[in-house]
């Protein structure tokens, strides 16, 4: 009788051991995916020796090791010449390459917006990106196409399967 007390209660430390490793296993991969610092209705503003040069608003940010996400957020790059604004559901930075993911909507200027589902921004280069469809409104004509390739310092703009609806606005008065 003896015997098949130690046997069980042997039996009982193993799986609770065995329990405890798989809790150890659990937190290690939860620590491995939580964020280092969280935003929640954050205003992030950057600046240089000037002028403020980049602002960031969300309703969510998270700061991770090797990236950031912000949800439901905006940023403007603001320049000597120009203020820009490009927001989305879903924002994701890696070093500076940001990706952007659902109602994506680029504001550059009073002449030029651009509205997409995904587009992807090199801040180092300035290229705007994408492989999906988009919607660019320049001075009340409208061009729609897909895969996107905008350098905006060389104002240079290449796409596939591109339409225009041309607006001409007369002055007879």
């Amino acid at each position: 009788m003896g015997i098949k007390s130690f046997l069980f209660a042997l039996f009982i430390i193993l799986i609770f051991f065995l329990n405890l490793k798989i809790d150890i296993k659990q937190q290690k991969a939860i620590k491995r995916h939580k964020a280092n610092v969280e935003f929640y209705n954050s205003i992030l503003y950057d600046i240089n020796n000037n002028e403020v040069s980049k602002i960031i608003q969300s309703k969510q940010a998270f700061s991770y090791k090797n990236k950031d996400e912000l949800y439901t957020a905006t940023i403007i790059l603001k320049s000597k010449n120009s203020v820009n604004s490009i927001s989305a559901d879903y924002i994701q930075r890696r070093n500076v390459i940001y990706k952007f993911y659902d109602n994506v909507y680029l504001n550059k200027g009073e002449d030029f917006s651009l509205s997409t589902d995904f587009l992807v921004y090199d801040e180092f280069d300035k290229i705007l990106k994408n492989d999906t469809r988009f919607i660019i409104n320049y001075k009340n004509s409208i061009m729609m196409g897909q895969n996107l390739y905008y350098d905006l310092n060389k104002e240079y703009l290449q796409a596939l399967n591109v339409e225009f609806k041309i607006n001409q606005t007369s002055n007879n008065d």
